[in-house]
């Protein structure tokens, strides 16, 4: 099994002007550390709450799927494409359940070893203000912080950061 990130998303949850502002930094000096640190930051939430926040593309490989099958970073927009070793399966065979359930109408085996691939969009959208205020706040918040202690190796995510992205976290049993 594996996770695998196709396409990543092309704008971030904040822009740099918000980051820029939150902070209270003028001048374009270090606008390239800043855009570096948004992209951690986002990276850094999407892991903790195992969700994409912006449109972007992932590839699940299985070995077999009979019934339902959550996949990883929700919400899912939509399927692009499931294969069966290099198959197209037919979209009347599986459907997508809610934001987060690939469901199988037929078991799907695979004789390759992670033969079955699902394709999926996840995110909340392509624009910045489709992420959750939050969650835009968190990364907000974390961005300060990381900007704050650069070059310290050991940085926590602050508890008010992980207060605010709690709510928003998928949990795995």
């Amino acid at each position: 099994m594996y996770l695998r990130l196709v396409t990543p998303p092309t704008i971030e949850p904040v822009t740099l002007e918000e980051v820029k502002l939150h902070l209270r930094v003028d001048g374009t000096e270090e606008d390239s550390l800043i855009s570096a640190l948004i992209t951690a930051a986002r990276q850094k939430s999407e892991e903790y709450t195992k969700r994409a926040f912006i449109t972007q593309t992932w590839e699940l490989a299985l070995n077999s799927a009979s019934g339902k099958v959550y996949l990883p970073r929700p919400p899912v927009q939509t399927i692009n494409e499931v294969t069966l070793d290099g198959e197209i399966v037919s979209t009347e065979n599986y459907a997508l359940i809610g934001q987060d359930a690939f469901y199988t109408k037929i078991p799907l085996n695979a004789v390759n070893p992670d033969g079955l691939v699902i394709r999926y969009i996840s995110g909340y959208g392509n624009n910045a203000t489709d992420a959750p205020q939050a969650i835009r706040q968190a990364i907000l918040m974390l961005v300060a912080h990381l900007y704050e202690h650069r070059g310290n190796d050991a940085i926590e995510m602050p508890p008010t950061v992980k207060a605010l992205l709690r709510p928003y976290r998928v949990m795995m049993l």
